[in-house]
């Protein structure tokens, strides 16, 4: 996913969020919404790890390609 795809999708979950909460929609439509916007924060999760670990590769080059990553950007605790 390029970056204005993240930028576009991010948007979009937004704006699912705000007619979500603000908007007088129906039950079948809520429910619709809702399935969307679960799949876009899927998928910025997503390209978020992938973004993640091209960072670790760039400010650990001693990183052997079987390594798993230990820098995060977001706690997962």
């Amino acid at each position: 996913m390029a970056m204005k795809d993240f930028e576009q999708n991010l948007a979009r979950l937004e704006a699912i969020q705000t007619t979500v909460k603000s908007s007088e929609i129906t039950l079948e439509e809520s429910l619709a919404l809702f399935e969307e916007g679960v799949v876009l924060a899927r998928e910025l999760e997503k390209e978020l790890k992938e973004a993640e670990q091209r960072i670790e590769i760039l400010t650990n080059p001693d990183l052997k390609d079987d390594d798993e990553p230990e820098f995060t950007l977001m706690s997962q605790e």
